[in-house]
């Protein structure tokens, strides 16, 4: 018997809870944008957890190993999903 899969659906950065596990799924920017991201590690596929919310400020992401700071409006564009889904 085959298993439905639901879809889970993807949601802004700065919609996610500190801590939580995510996977990124699209960047919702243009290219120059989505480039620079790349640079810094960011793109479709990765795993990121928010270290630190800021509200309408700027988020703290590890991402890999590391920790970047972006800010609001950037990470509104950056859409996740949890980790498993």
């Amino acid at each position: 018997m085959e298993r439905e899969r639901r879809s889970i659906p993807a949601i802004p950065l700065t919609m996610a809870r500190e801590g939580q596990p995510l996977r990124i799924v699209d960047i919702d920017h243009g290219q120059r944008c989505r480039s620079r991201l790349a640079d810094l590690g960011v793109f479709g596929g990765v795993a990121v957890t928010v270290v630190k919310g800021g509200g309408c400020g700027p988020l703290l992401l590890a991402i890999n190993g590391s920790r970047i700071a972006i800010g609001a409006g950037l990470a509104s564009k950056i859409l996740v999903t949890d980790q498993d889904g």
